[in-house]
């Protein structure tokens, strides 16, 4: 990682970990958030894997919150009907890859192809 704000110019830029509040919905979130921020004029970023841990870290965030299948699970859902992740995409009209942001965590499913996904392994 560079120590050279791209903001200002300033060699500055430091890693932290603070509280990060976001919304969903009508509830709040909150989370343990990984970023570089430049300690000369505030700008924040996020380097390498910090995007990804964000990402991660909101989605299993949201799961809870709505009370979701975590990746696991989904997988081992998936896995024990003996799917493959396009079948599912196909069978709950989703767009390709989604499966796998799904259980790669990246990304929380909805309510409702919760709710499908649940049914369709019953």
């Amino acid at each position: 990682m560079s120590d050279t704000c791209l903001a200002c110019g300033y060699p500055t830029m430091t890693a932290r970990t603070v509280p990060f509040e976001f919304r969903h919905g009508h509830k709040v979130g909150r989370i343990q958030d990984s970023q570089t921020v430049c300690r000369t004029c505030d700008t924040i970023c996020y380097v390498g894997e910090q995007a990804s841990r964000h990402e991660r870290a909101v989605a299993a965030s949201i799961r809870e919150m709505d009370g979701l299948l975590t990746p696991e699970e989904l997988r081992d859902t998936r896995v024990k009907n003996g799917f493959l992740p396009a079948q599912l995409e196909t069978m709950l009209c989703i767009a390709p890859k989604t499966w796998a942001r799904w259980e790669r965590g990246k990304v929380p499913q909805s309510k409702a192809a919760d709710a499908l996904i649940r049914l369709l392994t019953a």
